[in-house]
């Protein structure tokens, strides 16, 4: 941070106390590109911001700095402007109903905080998720939006860069425990066995295939 910066992350979470688990920290918290966003899960979305709005209106000094609230399904965006941009966008979330691609147990929300570890970061403590729930969320995140946002393989990288293979078994597990995919009806005809059995076949030959290619080329970095 640099003396134009009117605020810093971590001012930023230690205004929510106990009560939340930063998601997907990235490798140079408590550094952001501007226009950037931070993901914090807390316990109620609505008692956070206005916690956050407060903190913010009596320590933005610079004029031409504001705070906009935008809330969207079951998430609360508290952005933060300067020179009418996009400085960083705070991401409230209390709930993983905003997935459009699966469903997500409630009993995760309550995982990732009591599961949640410290880190000392700047001589300030902040809250992150384990490593096999940190490693969970960012797989989600990459399910969500692999297929329209390409920059999303990041996550991939930092699931086989940063956790062991014990852990990725665990993260299996874990997908099947507290997720469901939303399936889409058929329309038309039901196709026969033996053509449901070629289609399937020929759809795990993709997966395997795009998936080997992916990891081949992530190790060969």
């Amino acid at each position: 941070m640099n003396s134009s910066t009117p605020i810093s992350l971590i001012s930023i979470l230690q205004v929510l106390g106990d009560d939340y688990v930063l998601l997907k920290k990235n490798v140079d918290f408590p550094l952001f590109v501007p226009g950037s966003d931070i993901d914090i899960l807390v316990v109620d979305r609505f008692i956070a911001s206005r916690s956050l709005c407060q903190y913010l209106q009596e320590n933005l000094s610079l004029e031409d700095t504001f705070v906009h609230i935008q809330e969207e399904a079951q998430h609360l965006f508290v952005d933060v402007i300067r020179d009418n941009k996009l400085w960083i966008r705070i991401d409230l979330i209390d709930q993983f109903g905003y997935f459009r691609r699966f469903s997500v147990q409630e009993s995760l929300k309550i995982q990732l905080f009591r599961s949640k570890i410290s880190l000392s970061v700047d001589g300030a403590r902040i809250f992150v998720p384990s490593n096999e729930f940190d490693i969970l969320m960012r797989y989600m995140e990459y399910l969500e939006w692999f297929e329209i946002r390409p920059d999303k393989i990041k996550h991939l990288e930092y699931i086989l860069q940063c956790s062991n293979e014990q852990e990725q078994k665990q993260l299996i597990d874990h997908l099947h425990q507290y997720i469901s995919l939303f399936h889409k009806k058929w329309q038309g005809d039901v196709p026969q066995r033996e053509n449901r059995i070629k289609r399937f076949a020929k759809y795990i030959i993709r997966f395997y295939r795009r998936i080997s290619h992916i990891i081949l080329r992530i190790r060969n970095k």
